[in-house]
């Protein structure tokens, strides 16, 4: 029995140093393991050296793009002067001309005849917030007649002039018992700024407290802070309307030098009222100066849904229309009451007038087609030109056709 218990205790002992050594195994390998884990560790100083690198490479490469951007910065004198920079860009170059007038270059847009047989030309004017190519009737107009014997010639205008904002009138003064109530109670220990007579500072010989003012080179005391130098006063802008009278005479002279003297001036929306302002205003200046047997070479006006009035002028396009002889094509669209009131403004006037060729149409629908042959506006506007204003053949040089 004896025997047994012995072995039985030693056999027990055996089991627990098998456990106590498969535990130390355990801890040392665990131990063993934790030192490989410090290269991870060690990496991760270096994975943030790179994070920064590239952060500041980003950095770099941003402060190269603004640096570009900035050096790429518009720098055109006007908005209306970079429009039609990127217009005329997009245009081909033999149809691109850049006139002068009132000291500033515009665009203008020159379609030469195309049949060798001219009738004469056709000033091309915009409507308000659009340009010379824009995408409409106008733009069929413009691209078509030449095939038919008349050249045409699309000036950029400007916008007509917009009412200032008013300016804000100033807040009215506190009352004085507001002023009292409202104004902070002064601080007992609040430190007052040292007196320099107490501080015992003293001038140095050759210093003294005098002050130069490099803006007006007098010499002060210092109590008075100085003057700022007076700003030249910028020159005033010129009348929008002054502008675009200075264009289409322009347009015209450029007309005429081509040997273009059977003109006929087409408007579009407000560029129909400057139209007619304009023929008004040159058939009262040329009419003066006129020798007998002259003609002039402004032939007709054509208005494609025209507005009667400029927007900040005293411009009424019915009051314009004085001229019996002048024909006048006038074509609208039925879709807007707007234009059926002012069609019928024009139309009245026109009786008043006498105006012996004064043809008024209203046309179903606004059309932007293209071709042609699907569009009835093009259509109107050459039988028109056919009828009333074909161009003729002059013996001087000096008449042209």
């Amino acid at each position: 029995m004896h025997a047994q218990r012995q072995c039985k205790l030693f056999q027990h002992l055996s089991n627990c140093m098998a456990a106590t050594a498969l535990v130390a195994g355990t801890v040392a390998g665990t131990a063993l393991a934790q030192p490989q884990a410090e290269p991870a560790a060690a990496a991760e100083p270096q994975t943030a050296a790179a994070a920064a690198a590239k952060a500041d490479a980003n950095t770099q490469g941003d402060n190269d793009n603004n640096n570009g951007n900035i050096d790429n910065m518009d720098t055109h004198p006007s908005r209306e002067q970079r429009d039609m920079q990127l217009l005329a860009a997009k245009l081909p170059a033999d149809s691109v001309h850049w006139l002068e007038a009132e000291g500033e270059s515009f665009l203008a847009i020159y379609e030469a005849d195309y049949t060798g047989s001219p009738q004469g030309a056709v000033l091309i004017l915009h409507a308000e917030g659009r340009h010379p190519a824009w995408h409409s009737a106008l733009e069929a107009i413009r691209r078509e007649l030449p095939q038919h014997g008349w050249a045409t010639l699309a000036a950029a205008l400007p916008s007509p002039a917009v009412p200032a904002v008013p300016a804000r009138p100033a807040p009215p003064p506190p009352a004085p018992a507001q002023a009292a109530e409202s104004a902070p109670a002064p601080e007992s220990d609040q430190a007052s700024p040292p007196d320099p007579a107490d501080t015992g500072e003293t001038a140095q010989p050759g210093e003294s407290e005098e002050v130069f003012n490099d803006a007006t080179g007098a010499i002060g005391d210092g109590s008075a802070a100085p003057a700022a130098a007076a700003e030249p006063a910028a020159a005033p802008p010129k009348p929008v309307e002054q502008r675009v009278n200075a264009r289409l005479n322009s347009a015209l002279q450029f007309l005429q030098q081509r040997g273009m003297l059977n003109l006929v001036i087409l408007g579009h929306g407000v560029g129909a009222a400057r139209a007619a302002e304009f023929y008004r205003a040159f058939h009262a200046s040329a009419a003066g100066g006129r020798q007998g047997g002259a003609i002039s070479p402004l032939r007709a006006l054509i208005f494609i849904n025209a507005r009667n009035r400029i927007p900040m002028t005293e411009v009424d396009l019915p009051l314009s229309l004085t001229d019996p002889a002048l024909p006048v094509l006038d074509l609208y669209y039925r879709t807007d009451l707007r234009d059926q009131r002012e069609a019928e403004r024009r139309r009245q006037q026109a009786r008043r007038q006498r105006l012996e060729n004064f043809v008024q149409l209203r046309m179903p629908r606004q059309i932007s087609e293209l071709d042609a042959d699907k569009n009835p506006l093009l259509r109107r506007v050459r039988g028109f030109l056919d009828r009333y204003a074909a161009g003729m053949e002059i013996d001087e040089a000096g008449a042209g056709r």
